[in-house]
C-alpha cells in the first residue's frame, strides 16, 4: 500500500459520526424450546479429523496502551522522588508471542520533565521481570516540559509475557510524567539493533556519518515499503548547534530526507521514524548517520533502531509530508496539521498505533499540544508535545483508538490535529505512522476495572498484571480467646502454612505458571493489650461515647495495635521503595494479621482506625491496609490468607454473594469465589489480566482438544470481534478437580470444560444475563461479579461437578436457549450480553482422559 502525499479533503466531524455510528436494536432473550440435535461436524473431507487440532496463538504484532490525558494542560502528574526504579503506574502490558525468538520492540513516550535544571529522570523497560536492552535511559533533564520517547528491544519465546515500565530519579529530585503511551510491536514483521550500552560516542562531523553500532538487517516477504524507527539519548555542545540524523537501507535514503534531531545541551531521549523507499522482497538492511552543525559537537548515549512492515493480517502506512517551508499555527483552536492524514480502510474492532514524530519550534510562552482525529466521537486525550522556549528538534508521541467498528470496505480518514496556548508553534519535517490490525480481544495490554472497590474507583479498580514477588509481614496477634476460639496458632505453623510446601506462597507460585510468588518478609507474635470483649464489643469506646479511646472500633483498635508493636522489631521504611511515604500493598509490603479463632475467615480493610482520621505511621511511613485470617488451625486452611492477599496484593474483588447463590456465579472455581476447604485456581479471566496464562483461539472450525488449564496454562478464547465494544468473550478452560496434587485444584468437582461469558464494560455487564431478572440481577454490585460469569448446562447456580461440560452434555448453541422452569429441560446457549446470537457453537464433548475434545464451530 503506497503511502499518501497529498492532503486529505476536510472531512467534518459531523459527518464522520453520522457515517460511521451505528444503531443497533435491543435483541430479545429467548426462552424457547431447545434446538433440534445438531448435525456432525462438516470437516473438509467429510469426514472426522483424526487428530483434534491444538488451538492457536494469537498472530497479532501490536498492542498498545495509552493512559487517557488530560482535555486541558491543568491535568495532573505521576510524581515520584525514588531513587530507586519503581513501576510507573498504569504503564504495563501484557502481550502474547507467536513464535520462538521473536523480536519485541517496547516504545514509551510520555510528557515528562524534573524540579530541578539539572535534575535527570531515568526509565528502563522489563520483560518478564528481566531489563530490556540497551538497559536504562537519561528519559529527561531538566524543568522542560514536553514528550520524551525512546525504543527498548528484546527477544522473547513464544507465549505470553508481561512488559513493565520503571523509572527513578537523582537524590533530592522530583520527577514528573502525564500522558504515558506503551506501543509494543513484536512478531516476524519486526527487526531491530540496540547498540551496546556503555560509554557514550560523540560526533564532530558536518557531514553525515554511520552512526556506531546501528545496522538492522530486515526481511520483506513481499514488496513494498517498510517504517524505520530510531531513538537516541542525545545531547549537543555549542551555541545554537544541531544534530541531524537520516535514515537509509541499502544506501538509499529514506523520507524525510534528514530531520533535526536534537538542539540543546540537556540530556534527552528522542525518537523518529522514516519511509524507506519502495523493496523487493527478500533481504535489506537499514542504517542511520548522523552530523552536526560545524563547531559542534553532538553526544549520542543508548540508542535502537527497529524495521517494522505490514503482515497479511495488518495495515504498515507513513505518512510523510512534503520537505519545505515550516508550517506555523498561532491559534488555540484545533485544526488539522498540515501533510498528515490519511484515508485508509479498517479491520473490524480496529486497532489503531498512529505515532508521530518530526520538528518542532516554539518561543518562550508556547505549549504545541497535539491530538488523533479518527471515526467516532472526538477524544479528550491531548499531549503537549513541547512547552516554553524550546528549538527545532525531534518530539514524538504514540496515540491509539480502539474497538473501532465500520461496515465492511469503509473508507475514513485519520489525521492529526494541534493547536498552541500562547505563542505561535512550528513544524518542520513530520511523519505520522499508522499501525492497524484487529484488537486482541480480551485486550492484554489494558487493566479492566474489575476488581476491589476503592474511594476513587467504586465500581471496580484496574486489575494490573502481576510478575515478580511481592513481600508479606505476617504478625499473629495473640488474642486470649474463649473456646472454640481459643486456639493461638504459632508462629511454626503460620509459617508452614505461609510458605511450606503446600501453602500460599507455593500455590500463587504453581497457579500463576512461576510469574507471580511471595516473599517472607517475617512471620511475628505479639501478644494483645486489651481482652477479647474489649476488641468484640467496643461500643461504649466508638468515637462521641463518654468512654472514647480514640478508635473508630474494637477491630480498628486490634489492626492499629499490633502494627504498632510490631514497629519495635520491624523497620517499615526499609520497604519504602518508592519513598513515597506510603507503604504500597501491590509493590512494597503487605501485612498480613491472624486472629486465632475456630471457624475461619477473612477480611481486607483500609487502615483508618483513629477517630480523628489519621493514618498508622511507623517509622515515618503510612500503612494504609492490611488483610486479616481467622484461624487456629493454619494448615487446614490457608486458602483464605491466599484469598486475602488476592485482594490486598492484587486488587481483585469477591465473586461470591453471600447467603444467595445466583445462576453464573463462580462458586468453587474461582479463587475469589467461595473457596474455602478447596484449592481452587483463579478464574481464567483473572489469570489473563494478571498475566499467568496465555490465551489460545480457534482460527478454523474443527475439532480442538483442550488440556487441563493447571498443566497446560492455557485457556480458549471465543471472542466478540465483529460487532459489539471489543471487550466481550466467552472462555473455555479444562478443570480436573484432584486431590492432593502439587499443582492445586483440589476439591472443586469438576472434570471438563468450563465455559465461562465475560463482559469487561459496565453498561453491557449491567445487563442480565439469561434467564434472570433485572430486579434479581440489580442486588449484585461491582462489575467482577458482573463481569465474569460461569455458562452453566444447568443454568442454575450448581456446585463445580454440575458446572463443567463433559462427554455426555448437550451441544452448547449460540441459540435454543429453555430457561429452567419452562417446558422441556433448562438448555444453555451461547449469546452475547444484549441477547444477540454469538456464532459460536461447542459441539460434541467428548473427553480421552488426557484432554477434553470441542467441536469448535462458528457461524
Amino acid at each position: 500500500m503506497q503511502p499518501l502525499r497529498t492532503r486529505l479533503r476536510v472531512l467534518s466531524a459531523t459527518g464522520l459520526v453520522l457515517l460511521f455510528a451505528t444503531a443497533f436494536a435491543p435483541v430479545q432473550r429467548r426462552s424457547v424450546a431447545p434446538a433440534p440435535p445438531h448435525p456432525p461436524f462438516p470437516h473438509a473431507d467429510g469426514g472426522v479429523l483424526a487428530v483434534p487440532m491444538e488451538p492457536a496463538l494469537p498472530s497479532g504484532t501490536l498492542d498498545l496502551r495509552v493512559e487517557p490525558t488530560q482535555a486541558s494542560a491543568s491535568w495532573g502528574f505521576l510524581t515520584t522522588q525514588s531513587t530507586n526504579y519503581v513501576n510507573v503506574p498504569r504503564a504495563s502490558a501484557s502481550f502474547v508471542a507467536e513464535d520462538e525468538r521473536t523480536p519485541l520492540v517496547i516504545v514509551f513516550s510520555a510528557e515528562a520533565s524534573t524540579n530541578s535544571s539539572t535534575g535527570r529522570m531515568f526509565v528502563r523497560a522489563l520483560v518478564d521481570g528481566g531489563v530490556a536492552a540497551p538497559a536504562d535511559v537519561v528519559f529527561t533533564e531538566g524543568a522542560f516540559q514536553g514528550a520524551r520517547s525512546f525504543a527498548f528491544t528484546s527477544i522473547v519465546g513464544e507465549g505470553i509475557h508481561t512488559v513493565e515500565v520503571q523509572w527513578l530519579v537523582d537524590p533530592g529530585v522530583t520527577g514528573f510524567l502525564r500522558a504515558e503511551a506503551l506501543e509494543l510491536r513484536h512478531g516476524a514483521n519486526v527487526a531491530h539493533g540496540t547498540a551496546p550500552s556503555g560509554s557514550n560516542t560523540v560526533t564532530t562531523s558536518s557531514s553525515f556519518v554511520p552512526v556506531p553500532g546501528l545496522s538492522v538487517p530486515f526481511q520483506l516477504s513481499v514488496a513494498g515499503s517498510a517504517v524505520v524507527g530510531f531513538s537516541a539519548e542525545t545531547f549537543v555542545q555549542g551555541a545554537n548547534m544541531r544534530l541531524f540524523v537520516r535514515a537509509l537501507v541499502d544506501g538509499a535514503l529514506c523520507e524525510p530526507g534528514d530531520v533535526v534531531f536534537a538542539g540543546r545541551a540537556s540530556r534527552q531521549t528522542h525518537q523518529m521514524r522514516f519511509e524507506t523507499p519502495a523493496l523487493a522482497a527478500g533481504w535489506h538492511t537499514a542504517t542511520v548517520e548522523w552530523l552536526v552543525d560545524a563547531g559542534g559537537v553532538a553526544t549520542l548515549g543508548d540508542r535502537t533502531a527497529w524495521v517494522t512492515s505490514a503482515t497479511p493480517c495488518s495495515v504498515e502506512r507513513i505518512v510523510v509530508a512534503p520537505s519545505g517551508p515550516a508550517v506555523t499555527t498561532a491559534s488555540g483552536a484545533w485544526s488539522q496539521v498540515p501533510g498528515l492524514a490519511a484515508l485508509i480502510t479498517l479491520p473490524a474492532n480496529a486497532e489503531i498505533a498512529a505515532s508521530f514524530s518530526g520538528e518542532v519550534l516554539g518561543g518562550s510562552a508556547a505549549s504545541l499540544q497535539m491530538r488523533l482525529v479518527t471515526p467516532g466521537p472526538t477524544t479528550s486525550d491531548v499531549v503537549v508535545l513541547a512547552e516554553g522556549a524550546f528549538p527545532f528538534e525531534t518530539q514524538s508521541f504514540t496515540f491509539d483508538r480502539k474497538h473501532v467498528f465500520l461496515p465492511p470496505g469503509t473508507l475514513t480518514g485519520i489525521w492529526l490535529e494541534w493547536r498552541t496556548s500562547g505563542a505561535p508553534v512550528s513544524m518542520g519535517d513530520r511523519a505520522l505512522h499508522l499501525a492497524i490490525e484487529a484488537g486482541l480481544v480480551p485486550d492484554l495490554a489494558e487493566a479492566p476495572s474489575i476488581g476491589r472497590g476503592s474511594a476513587a474507583e467504586l465500581a471496580g479498580q484496574r486489575v494490573e498484571a502481576a510478575i515478580g514477588t511481592r513481600r508479606v509481614l505476617t504478625l499473629v496477634h495473640r488474642i486470649p480467646r474463649a473456646a472454640p476460639n481459643a486456639v493461638i496458632p504459632t508462629i511454626a505453623q503460620v509459617t508452614s502454612a505461609m510458605y511450606g510446601p503446600t501453602g500460599v506462597a507455593d500455590y500463587y507460585d504453581k497457579v500463576s505458571g512461576g510469574r507471580f510468588g511471595l516473599t517472607n518478609a517475617g512471620v511475628r507474635e505479639y501478644d494483645a493489650s486489651k481482652t477479647e470483649a474489649h476488641y468484640w464489643n467496643h461500643t461504649q469506646f466508638n468515637c462521641g461515647m463518654p468512654l472514647a479511646d480514640g478508635f473508630i472500633g474494637g477491630h480498628a483498635e486490634r489492626w492499629a495495635e499490633i502494627v504498632q508493636l510490631a514497629d519495635a522489631d520491624v523497620d517499615f521504611a526499609q520497604y519504602d521503595t518508592n519513598g513515597d511515604g506510603v507503604l504500597q500493598p501491590e509493590s512494597e509490603l503487605a501485612v498480613l494479621i491472624v486472629v486465632p479463632q475456630g471457624m475461619t475467615d477473612g477480611f481486607t480493610r483500609p487502615l483508618e482506625p483513629f477517630c480523628t482520621g489519621l493514618p498508622v505511621i511507623v517509622d515515618g511511613v503510612v500503612v494504609p491496609a492490611i488483610s486479616e485470617w481467622f484461624t487456629s488451625n493454619p494448615a487446614l486452611n490457608w486458602e483464605v490468607g491466599a484469598h486475602e492477599l488476592a485482594h490486598l496484593i492484587l486488587g481483585l474483588t469477591d465473586l461470591y454473594v453471600k447467603d444467595f447463590n445466583y445462576d453464573t456465579e463462580v462458586g468453587v472455581l474461582s479463587l475469589m469465589g467461595s473457596n474455602t476447604s478447596t484449592t481452587t485456581h483463579l478464574d481464567p479471566f483473572h489469570k489473563l489480566c494478571l498475566g499467568w496464562v496465555t490465551p489460545r483461539y480457534a482460527p478454523i472450525d474443527g475439532d480442538y482438544a483442550l488440556l487441563d488449564v493447571k498443566e497446560s496454562g492455557t485457556v480458549l478464547v471465543l471472542p466478540r470481534d465483529t460487532d459489539g465494544d471489543g471487550a466481550e468473550c466467552f472462555l473455555v478452560e479444562v478443570r480436573r478437580t484432584s486431590f492432593g496434587s502439587p499443582l492445586y485444584d483440589t476439591v472443586i468437582g469438576a472434570n471438563g470444560a468450563v465455559v465461562w461469558h465475560v463482559v469487561e464494560s459496565p453498561p453491557q455487564s449491567d445487563q442480565p444475563p439469561s434467564c434472570t431478572t433485572a430486579a434479581e440481577w440489580a442486588a449484585f454490585s461491582g462489575n467482577g461479579r458482573r463481569a465474569i460469569r460461569v455458562v452453566r448446562p444447568g443454568i442454575d447456580y450448581a456446585g463445580g461437578a454440575a458446572s463443567d461440560w463433559t462427554a455426555g452434555s448437550y451441544d452448547l448453541l449460540d441459540h435454543g436457549l429453555n430457561c429452567p422452569g419452562g417446558m422441556g429441560s433448562a438448555r444453555n446457549a451461547l449469546l452475547w450480553a444484549d441477547g444477540k446470537e454469538s456464532d459460536w457453537n461447542l459441539l460434541g464433548f467428548g473427553d480421552t482422559g488426557l484432554a477434553v475434545n470441542v467441536v469448535v464451530d462458528r457461524d
